[in-house]
């Protein structure tokens, strides 16, 4: 079997059947998946998720750690998956950065020969903070005070702290493909530079400012292109974007097919985010056959 162009890094918590499903679609010749599990999902259902994921040489299981919601530890399970595969003793020359309620726009031999012609550049949304993104202040708050999350509920110190010096913050999507040396530059700033990530542990919404903070200030931050390869639509003052249902399947199709700005401007869209097969399994169903079965 071919060593594999790229490279899934999933982190995902439950559906089982929405996982095995996604595996099934993700996987082949060319690409492989590294998933990681949340370690506070119950026994019961981490068995299930096992069970629903199809066996193949190019699946594997991450080592698991606790990533609540909005910690730092869902940045660190990133950079131990990242550390992961570019361990192998030929790593992909992609890693896409993924979660387990996202989903396939395009058939992946298709992804696989979209990225194929950006060899050693990054496809990443992301901005300088402060940003008009995040409405009054640009966002800063979510930076200048110490924050953690209290059982999904947001905790923070009303003081100032002070950034780290020489280095610019920035805010973007946690989700993007990021080639290899990239990924590895990534790693090495986080080693070189310990007061960044030590800083980043009690930033709000960390998943959107240290990766995006260590792409833009390490040796390769000119490879990126700032396109985002996922649509997502949000609805104004929300904490989380759209769920898709059936209704919405020909603004998917558009944006799989033509440029979009639906989640940041691109020249089309290979994923989409988020999907609960919970809420409407109809919506995959017909993303299967009509987008992914060509």
């Amino acid at each position: 079997m071919s060593r594999p162009a790229v490279a899934f890094l999933i982190l995902a918590h439950r559906g089982p059947e929405q996982l095995g499903r996604q595996a099934r679609r993700l996987l082949s010749p060319r690409s492989s998946i590294y998933l990681h599990i949340d370690r506070k999902t119950q026994p019961a259902l981490f068995s299930a998720i096992r069970a629903a994921l199809p066996e193949h040489p190019h699946l594997h299981l991450l080592d698991r750690m606790s990533t609540p919601w909005a910690s730092w530890n869902t940045v660190e399970a990133y950079l131990r998956g990242l550390q992961r595969i570019l361990d192998e003793p030929e790593p992909p020359e992609h890693i896409v950065l993924f979660s387990g309620q996202d989903y396939l726009l395009r058939p992946v031999e298709r992804i696989v020969d979209f990225l194929e012609p950006y060899a050693g550049q990054t496809f990443a949304a992301t901005w300088p903070m402060p940003s008009d993104v995040y409405g009054p202040d640009g966002g800063m708050w979510r930076i200048r005070y110490w924050h953690t999350p209290i059982r999904r509920r947001r905790f923070r110190i009303p003081l100032p702290r002070p950034y780290p010096a020489g280095v610019r913050p920035y805010g973007g999507s946690a989700f993007m493909v990021l080639d290899r040396a990239t990924a590895q530059s990534i790693l090495d700033y986080t080693r070189e530079h310990p007061e960044v990530p030590r800083f980043h542990h009690h930033v709000w919404a960390v998943d959107e400012h240290y990766l995006q903070t260590a792409l833009n200030n390490c040796e390769r931050s000119g490879v990126v292109i700032g396109e985002h390869l996922w649509h997502m639509e949000w609805t104004l003052g929300a904490a989380h974007p759209h769920t898709f249902t059936l209704d919405d399947f020909e603004r998917l199709a558009d944006s799989a097919r033509n440029s979009s700005e639906a989640g940041g401007v691109s020249r089309a869209k290979l994923f989409a985010r988020k999907f609960h097969d919970e809420v409407d399994s109809r919506i995959l169903d017909r993303i299967d056959e009509e987008l992914l079965s060509a």
